[in-house]
């Protein structure tokens, strides 16, 4: 299981707080770690990972399907939301060069 450590950062409380992410394991294609590497979502993105993680989007594939309008709603900024979308080609692609 991937588990991850973040920061959040509350605006009203300018202090950090860890909270531990975990992710169910992968079913052998690409973690939503190694999905988030490779669309260069950083580690210490806090606000991407949180909202990653109150919305349940445990698998990459959900950006197959999901809106740039709709992800920007979920709480991720529209620069990211342009990343996630856009890495599923490249994910496509390197799961079928196996």
């Amino acid at each position: 299981m991937t588990r991850w450590v973040i920061g959040l950062f509350n605006p009203a409380k300018p202090e950090a707080r860890e909270v531990k992410l975990q992710f169910p394991p992968s079913d052998g294609d690409l973690t939503m770690e190694a999905y988030l590497n490779l669309c260069h979502i950083q580690p210490g993105d806090t606000q991407t990972h949180a909202a990653i993680e109150r919305h349940s989007l445990y698998h990459w594939s959900i950006f197959k399907t999901t809106s740039i309008r709709r992800l920007c709603k979920l709480g991720i900024r529209y620069g990211l939301a342009v990343l996630l979308k856009g890495g599923v080609h490249e994910a496509m692609k390197r799961l079928h060069q196996d």
